[in-house]
């Protein structure tokens, strides 16, 4: 099971997001901002506390996400007449 979301600058405009150490990316981007919103979503939608950023210059950063839990989208109210 994975346990962290990273995002990897592979060069100055290609940014990686992954799962723990799987060679395949989940997206690639331009920027480390197109890069981190991605990664925030996935780990919102899947439940991942944190997400680690490794830039091209060896620098490391954690993203700790407020609430991990995840949940899918609310459908929204009723509209209309009710029935009858």
């Amino acid at each position: 099971m994975a346990t962290m979301v990273y995002i990897g600058a592979l060069e100055e405009q290609r940014w990686v997001v992954t799962l723990d150490d799987d060679t395949t990316a989940i997206s690639e981007h331009r920027t480390r901002g197109e890069a981190e919103t991605a990664a925030r979503a996935y780990a919102q939608t899947f439940g991942f506390p944190e997400i680690r950023v490794f830039g091209l210059n060896g620098e490391q950063d954690v993203i700790i996400l407020n609430d991990p839990d995840p949940r899918p989208p609310s459908p929204g109210g009723a509209t209309g007449n009710p029935a009858g």
